[in-house]
């Protein structure tokens, strides 16, 4: 997966769009958006963060359990 091309540049074009659509005045004015604060940037992250300690800890918790599939 990680080398596939045509998936780094689907993933590079769809940044690149979000970026334009949030950043750029013309953007942000059609499409009716605003950019995150500093203070909304935290909280994603963390709960990103908390998100996917949770997950990967309740996989390894099934893989002993179960077995691996």
């Amino acid at each position: 997966m990680l080398t596939s091309k045509w998936l780094w540049a689907a993933v590079s074009v769809s940044l690149l769009l979000q970026v334009i659509i949030v950043y750029t005045p013309v953007g942000s004015t059609t499409f009716k958006t605003a950019a995150l604060g500093w203070e909304q940037w935290g909280v994603l992250i963390a709960g990103l963060t908390v998100g996917f300690v949770a997950t990967t800890l309740a996989g390894k918790v099934v893989v002993r359990r179960l077995g691996p599939i």
